[in-house]
């Protein structure tokens, strides 16, 4: 693995990259190269080190083209002489090791000192699988022994909360409750901790809203405590119990679903952060209820809890789908089509016809038309 020489062209990194990201890069790869060395030679893994070869030469690679690339003061030579040491030392570390020769040919890999790069995680190198049948085929399909290429292709899993955050100076009041919508939403569905969702919160806020994050993110707060005291700091008293009455301590709608119903209350008791038990939820949620939804909850029992809840929520929806289906079959009725009583039959009538100017349409007594002279008209 480490007898591979591959070619590098300076110039076809400029513009491309800045020196200060490059090495703090470098500086972040050393750190992380010592302990994976000292690891795999504790555990005697050769598989393990002659992996951290071919990264530490990597990195090594990347620092002197870093040297040549970048016009760097006499202070930031040092730092990136200092580092090259460090990672050959730890070359020097992972040699003093005597490895096997067998193994390494076999499990050597054809693939350049960039490449090794991002297969650094994989255990099993490439395997290619030939057609069973006797027929040439022209291109072979390469397969990855593990799962590691595959993993490296999906998305980041906070992906989509990323995308529901708008950034806020927290002084508009409807883009401060979005905000803390997402933050509740990342503590609940996400394993991630408060300081983690904190730290990611950063990212999305300006002004004094990012000053008082940051002030209780080093003061050691969680999220709950940021929660409170955002709501306090810059929602009004006022504003916040008009917020309780219209969307808390209300009844439910006209048309309004069971469920939806549930899950507003349930959001906007967590957003407004309202000292509310479970029990004195579930309790204010039948309170709200329409005659209709609580006419079809009479055989469903009482809950006391969001379990109970939400069982009931699916029951509910089972009972509203049969009475669809109810509805439905009352309209396609087959009977037979009743007939008027003053039904008249207008193929029979006869066709009315002047008798002045003898044309259709019209009776006589309403003809303009002028009688030729020397008529007699025969009903005189």
């Amino acid at each position: 693995v480490t007898g591979l020489k591959v070619s590098t062209n300076v110039s076809n990194l400029s513009n491309k990259l800045t020196g200060n990201e490059e090495f703090r890069q470098c500086v972040a790869a050393y750190e992380v190269m010592v302990s994976r060395v000292e690891k795999a030679i504790s555990d005697n893994k050769n598989l393990e080190i002659l992996r951290c070869q071919s990264k530490i030469n990597h990195w090594v690679q990347r620092l002197s083209i870093l040297g040549n690339l970048f016009k760097m003061s006499a202070e930031m030579k040092a730092k990136v002489e200092k580092i090259t040491e460090g990672f050959q030392e730890l070359d020097n570390m992972t040699r003093e090791v005597n490895l096997d020769g067998e193994l390494c040919e076999e499990i050597e890999r054809q693939l350049s000192e960039s490449n090794m790069e991002l297969e650094g995680e994989e255990n099993d190198a490439v395997k290619v699988v030939k057609p069973r049948s006797a027929s040439c085929v022209g291109n072979e399909v390469g397969v990855p022994g593990t799962r590691a290429l595959s993993f490296n292709k999906l998305p980041n899993p906070l992906e989509r909360y990323f995308r529901m955050f708008s950034i806020t100076d927290g002084l508009r009041v409807n883009d401060l409750l979005n905000f803390l919508k997402v933050v509740i939403k990342m503590k609940v569905e996400t394993s991630c901790s408060d300081e983690e969702i904190l730290q990611i919160c950063v990212s999305f806020c300006q002004g004094p809203l990012l000053a008082r994050i940051l002030e209780m993110k080093n003061s050691g707060c969680n999220v709950d405590m940021v929660h409170k005291h955002l709501l306090t700091t810059f929602v009004p008293f006022s504003h916040r119990e008009k917020l309780k009455f219209e969307r808390v301590y209300r009844p439910q709608r006209y048309n309004e679903g069971f469920s939806g119903y549930v899950l507003d209350i349930k959001e906007w008791v967590s957003l407004l952060a309202i000292s509310l038990s479970e029990q004195e939820v579930v309790e204010l949620i039948k309170t709200g209820l329409n005659p209709e939804t609580r006419n079809k909850m009479v055989f469903m029992g009482n809950p006391s809890t969001f379990k109970e809840l939400d069982e009931i929520c699916i029951k509910y929806q089972n009972v509203d789908y049969a009475d669809y289906l109810r509805k439905g079959q009352q309209g396609v009725v087959n009977r037979a089509p009743r007939l008027n009583v003053n039904y008249v039959n207008l193929e029979n009538k006869r066709a009315v016809i002047c008798f002045k100017c003898r044309k259709p349409g019209h009776y006589a007594n309403e003809c303009n038309a002028q009688l030729p002279s020397g008529y007699k008209d025969s009903g005189k």
